[in-house]
């Protein structure tokens, strides 16, 4: 477990935000761990051309002080939210049902996923790196990469990746919310929420106003503690079966949310182990609250204790750290295919 000088306890909660692939602090980690492994060229290509075509909307995490790559890893996630980007809500993840052990790319890709998306983007960037549409594509990138290493985004329990459980965090309860304009029903935290920021966010300290040093501090531990293991990790070529790689990533992301995330959830008011079966969701659940499925939940108290969270701190540090090296890797390849 990495805990920078200074860190509060996991009990340290921030203000929320919308349940998305490992929320700002982990997307911004992810970024700075790359930059940290890539050559000293590439790190300058990289932040220069997104620093030449400046995005157009508003960043919700937006952390100032950062490189523009680590500044610009969450852009994906506001872009989803607008008019133009709403159809690339399905590129953030693969809905591997739990309990499989192999995914039917035909199938679930038919809408977009993660592992298409990050295919596509390569591809979009090595037809025009210098351009907008190129420096749209290295954000994609950034963020995908990143999304891919988050075992919520590998999987589903037909419970939209764990976003319809609502959980208590330590002693944090979860709380009920009606929006005012539609009506819809949601809860925070919940266990997608968790894994995405509830849990690094404690680890770096901060939320919304965080210093960069305490993210640029987090980022170095982290990196300083793989020297070992950095080689194995980098060790692959965007040429040679990089499809069988890339797929192999997410499925081992899967397999860390069947061993560990829908692992130690207790519920009930005297805590005892709750398995994912019995958290499952009815086939074909088209929202949380489809059938009242994310109240019923909600009834049964589910929470995250301490023992969850001992268990769940060093698999998502590995997964920030492998998806920060790999991210390098794709980069200083990508860069060294562009022509001076």
């Amino acid at each position: 477990m990495i805990r920078p000088a200074g860190v509060l306890s996991t009990m340290l909660i921030v203000a929320s935000v919308p349940a998305f692939g490992w929320g700002c602090r982990g997307h911004e980690t992810i970024a700075l761990i790359a930059l940290k492994d890539m050559t000293s060229a590439h790190v300058e290509a990289t932040n220069a051309l997104l620093d030449k075509y400046p995005i157009s909307i508003h960043l919700s995490c937006g952390a100032d002080g950062l490189p523009a790559a680590a500044r610009d890893s969450t852009w994906a996630d506001d872009y989803r939210a607008t008019a133009e980007g709403n159809q690339t809500g399905g590129w953030h993840f693969l809905d591997v049902p739990l309990n499989s052990t192999t995914a039917d790319l035909d199938k679930l890709c038919s809408g977009g996923c993660v592992f298409n998306a990050i295919r596509d983007q390569i591809a979009v960037f090595k037809k025009n790196p210098d351009s907008r549409a190129g420096a749209g594509a290295l954000r994609f990138i950034i963020h995908f990469v990143g999304d891919a290493h988050q075992p919520l985004h590998a999987e589903t329990n037909n419970d939209r990746g764990g976003n319809c459980i609502p959980a208590d965090y330590l002693k944090v309860h979860a709380k009920r919310r009606v929006d005012r304009k539609s009506g819809n029903i949601s809860y925070d935290p919940e266990l997608h929420s968790i894994w995405d920021k509830y849990i690094i966010d404690a680890q770096v300290q901060g939320g919304s106003n965080l210093a960069p040093e305490k993210i640029i501090a987090f980022a170095d531990a982290l990196y300083n503690k793989t020297a070992a293991v950095r080689s194995a990790w980098a060790n692959f070529s965007l040429d040679s079966d990089f499809d069988g790689l890339l797929l192999n990533w997410i499925m081992d992301a899967h397999g860390l949310a069947a061993s560990v995330s829908y692992e130690h959830l207790v519920a009930g008011a005297r805590g005892r182990n709750v398995t994912a079966q019995a958290l499952a969701g009815p086939d074909g659940l088209a929202s949380c609250e489809d059938r009242h499925f994310q109240e019923k939940i909600a009834k049964k108290r589910v929470a995250v204790n301490a023992a969850y969270v001992d268990a769940a701190e060093p698999v998502i540090e590995t997964q920030l750290e492998k998806a920060g090296i790999r991210l390098a890797r794709i980069l200083d390849q990508l860069w060294d295919g562009v022509r001076p």
